[in-house]
C-alpha cells in the first residue's frame, strides 16, 4: 500500500477509534444478560490494526494527529470540501510532481515569517499586473534564464554596481545579435 493510502487510512481509522471512544459514554448502560453492543468482527479486525498502528506511532506523531483530528472538526462543510478535493488533485500526480511539491513546502517551512510574507506580497502583485504585462515579464526571465553562466555573473556584477551607486563594469564585446539558439533577453 503507497504512503498516501496508508496516512489516508490511519487517519480514517484513528477518526473512527476518537468517534467510537466519545459515544461510548453516551451508549446506555448495557444489561448483565445481553453482551455489549459493538462492532462485528470484521470492523473488530480493522479497529485492532487501526489501534496497533496508533500505539506504533511516537507521541509526537500522535499529537499531531489529534491537533490535525480537532482541526477537522472545526472546519465548515465548504472547508472539508476543499480539503477533499486538493487531496484528490495531489493523488493524481505524478510521484515526480508530488517530489517537487514536498521539497516547495519543505523550502516554504524553512523560510522565516518576514520572507513568507515578501513572498504573498510579491504574489498578490505579480496577480494585480495585466495579463499582457505578465507574458512580457515571463519572456523576459525566459531570455534570462538562456543566458549563459558567464553572461549571468556579468549581469549580477552590473547590477551590484547600479545597487552601489558607482559606474557598471562595461562589457567588453557587445554582442551584436544573439548566438544560435538563444534568444536575445526580451525578444523573439
Amino acid at each position: 500500500m503507497g504512503r498516501p493510502r496508508l496516512h489516508g487510512a490511519i487517519r480514517r481509522a484513528v477518526a473512527l477509534l476518537l468517534a467510537w471512544a466519545a459515544l461510548v459514554p453516551l451508549l446506555p448502560p448495557a444489561r448483565a444478560a445481553e453482551p455489549p453492543a459493538g462492532p462485528g468482527p470484521p470492523e473488530r479486525a480493522r479497529l485492532e490494526e487501526a489501534w496497533q498502528r496508533w500505539r506504533s506511532l511516537s507521541p509526537e506523531e500522535r499529537a499531531r494527529i489529534r491537533s490535525n483530528f480537532e482541526r477537522w472538526q472545526h472546519l465548515s462543510p465548504e472547508e472539508r470540501e476543499a480539503f477533499r478535493e486538493r487531496q484528490e488533485m495531489l493523488q493524481r500526480l505524478g510521484p515526480m510532481e508530488r517530489e517537487r511539491l514536498r521539497e516547495n513546502l519543505q523550502r516554504w517551512q524553512g523560510l522565516s515569517e518576514a520572507e513568507r510574507d515578501a513572498i504573498r506580497r510579491s504574489q498578490r502583485a505579480w496577480q494585480a499586473l495585466p495579463p499582457e504585462e505578465r507574458l512580457r515579464l515571463r519572456e523576459e526571465w525566459q531570455g534570462l534564464r538562456d543566458l549563459t553562466p558567464e553572461e549571468r555573473r556579468r549581469l549580477r556584477e552590473t547590477f551590484r554596481e547600479m545597487q552601489r551607486g558607482t559606474e557598471p563594469v562595461p562589457r567588453r564585446d557587445p554582442p551584436s545579435q544573439a548566438p544560435p539558439g538563444r534568444r536575445r533577453p526580451g525578444g523573439r
